[in-house]
């Protein structure tokens, strides 16, 4: 027996997660059932057409009726107490019933993981619970909820008494989309998840500090009277199949009571009409989506990043230290280029004091191969200072045109990141000094600099979090 079971328990953990609808009389019920399916390892989706298994919550009186419908139907009832012990019972039987019911064959859809940080001090009201009204909404949304484990991508949010700050994660290991604050006051969970799903497709940056160039047209901000209650709930109308996570978005008749007469929401759509996802299309990004999130870098396109290097300056007979300073703002963001700045500063004590400066500028592109690899390369030109001072009479500078073709390798897992440089170039003439005939100091005009260093986005503003103008509506991982 202990064997079979056993084995029972591998194979279940082996298996596919198990698909599930939860339908409830009330969100915070709803969310709670669904968030603990997730903890226990299921995936919660909107509507029992793709689940394995329904569980399913009606008031009975003043209890609860709780049944799961899959390859069998089990029942249970939880009697009448006050609201927190019902809701904790509810949660422990609808587990159990979950775990106990054959789910139908299914296929697990592609789901998010729901990461809530309320870091507001808990008080009563109606957003006291915030990851269950949250959960609840997503799945109004069309969005199923799964564990990190499984997930196919994030949504984070960051609570404090005043206002909510939501990011994305293109990967469910963390956030690391743009970010928007809403305001809490009087928010409502559908509003502040049909931000959020609008936000997520309005092809936002890699990185919140991480801004595309000011080219792009921006779109109107995120205003309360651009969110409207939710159509009838997923799970009581029919909805496009999610094949996957990317194409869930926020229903088209998304949009909140009006606040301004110069904004009116759209119609909402007669009861059981299809709701039709909001697709990744900037050039048509609906009126709601947040201010200059639709100037994300498009697949290869970086923000601009400044790189601070030290390293060696090789030249024919010696070779010199360099400290070496590039930037490379890729403008033209459709093919990542645009203009680049290079500095390398050199010098010695012996044989005698000499500094040498390069300055130049050219064109350049900057483009990501990697998740957080990037490459540049550049072609700048300028002017190259050599100054010296020997003695009192002995002392001056002069001056050589120069050219360069700086490139470099960074990794950036932030705002700050490492990054290797190959400058080749050559200037105009070689140099060389004598002392006393014999020459003490000389190099050619070809050199090449190897350098290593830190790189550094340079933020391209304060957009690093959208706030809604609205009227008050109310390092998660990150």
């Amino acid at each position: 027996m202990t064997a079979a079971l056993a084995l029972a328990l591998t194979l279940w953990g082996a298996a596919d997660p198990p698909v599930v609808a939860v339908e409830a009389p009330t969100p915070l019920l709803r969310g709670a059932l669904a968030l603990a399916l997730v903890d226990d390892g299921a995936v919660a989706v909107p509507s029992r057409d793709d689940a394995g298994v329904l569980l399913r919550v009606l008031a009975d009186g003043e209890g609860l009726q709780l049944a799961t419908i899959g390859a069998s139907e089990r029942a249970g009832t939880v009697a009448p107490g006050t609201p927190a012990l019902m809701e904790l019972e509810a949660v422990h039987r609808g587990l159990a019933l979950v775990r106990a019911t054959p789910a139908r064959a299914t296929t697990p859809p592609a789901a998010l993981f729901l990461d809530v940080d309320d870091r507001a001090l808990a008080e009563p009201g109606p957003d006291a619970r915030l990851a269950e009204l949250l959960a609840s909404a997503l799945l109004d949304a069309g969005a199923p909820l799964a564990d990190a484990r499984v997930a196919a991508e994030r949504l984070c949010v960051v609570a404090t008494a005043a206002e909510l700050v939501l990011s994305w994660g293109s990967t469910a290991a963390h956030c690391d989309g743009r970010q928007m604050g809403v305001a809490r006051a009087g928010m409502s969970p559908d509003a502040v998840i049909g931000d959020a799903l609008r936000l997520r497709d309005a092809a936002a940056p890699a990185r919140p500090w991480r801004v595309a160039g000011a080219a792009e047209p921006a779109v109107a901000p995120v205003t309360s009277s651009s969110v409207a209650p939710l159509a009838p709930p997923a799970h009581e109308q029919p909805a496009a199949p999610v094949a996957e996570l990317p194409s869930v978005a926020a229903p088209a008749a998304m949009a909140a009571p009006p606040t301004s007469a110069a904004v009116s929401p759209p119609p909402a759509p007669p009861p059981g009409a299809p709701v039709a996802p909001v697709r990744d299309d900037p050039s048509a990004a609906p009126a709601g989506v947040v201010a200059g999130a639709a100037r994300g870098a498009p697949p290869g396109g970086v923000a601009p990043s400044l790189d601070l290097r030290v390293g060696a300056f090789g030249r024919p007979m010696a070779v010199d230290p360099v400290i070496e300073a590039a930037m490379v703002w890729p403008l033209w963001m459709p093919l990542g280029v645009g203009p680049a700045a290079w500095l390398a500063a050199s010098g010695a004590l012996d044989p005698l004091p000499l500094a040498e400066v390069a300055l130049a500028g050219g064109l350049g592109g900057a483009w990501r191969i990697l998740d957080d690899v990037h490459a540049s390369a550049s072609v700048v030109a300028g002017g190259f200072a050599h100054g010296w001072s020997y003695a009192a009479g002995d002392a001056g500078i002069a001056f050589d045109a120069i050219v360069a073709a700086p490139l470099a390798l960074s990794w950036r897992p932030g705002p700050l990141g490492v990054s290797l440089g190959v400058s080749p170039g050559a200037m105009t003439r070689a140099r060389s000094h004598q002392i006393q005939g014999e020459v003490a100091w000389q190099r050619g005009a070809l050199f090449l600099g190897i350098t290593a260093g830190l790189t550094w986005d340079i933020p391209a503003g304060r957009d690093a979090v959208e706030k809604s103008p609205a009227m008050p509506r109310g390092d998660s991982d990150g």
